[in-house]
């Protein structure tokens, strides 16, 4: 996973919550996106984390059939915030008192099998909720 300075990871974390939550759509989400749960919605800001043109590319995707994972349109679809504990990524993040994920390297990932690792904490992601991680 590739990262850009300060430890961010440039991959997001979406989180399809469950259908009808808050009267949002998957590319629409409104209200629905608490920002209390490290939630986030699509921006009009071409250049922003999250824009509303890869909110509408990443709904058109998973609304068709057989795609993993699939999403409903009157799901809403948030980003989940990213958490930084240390720009090196190789502390756990199970300390971080705000909700979201971390990315975790080293040691810490190496003692799951892997070089680089999702750590949840604080709750998160919200039950019922579907997570899928995109790349660029």
């Amino acid at each position: 996973m590739t990262t850009a300075s300060q430890g961010a990871s440039l991959c997001l974390v979406l989180l399809a919550l469950p259908a009808g939550t808050g009267g949002g759509t998957c590319s629409s989400p409104g209200p629905a996106c608490d920002a209390a749960l490290g939630l986030s919605g699509p921006s009009s800001d071409p250049g922003a984390l999250y824009p509303q043109s890869m909110a509408d590319a990443f709904c058109m995707e998973h609304e068709q059939a057989g795609v993993s994972p699939p999403i409903e349109p009157d799901q809403p679809v948030c980003v989940l915030a990213q958490v930084v504990v240390d720009p090196s990524n190789t502390q756990a993040c199970a300390t971080a008192t705000t909700p979201g994920w971390c990315l975790v390297q080293g040691a810490m990932a190496q003692s799951l099998g892997c070089s680089q690792a999702i750590e949840f904490v604080n709750g998160s992601p919200p039950v019922g909720t579907t997570a899928a991680l995109v790349c660029p």
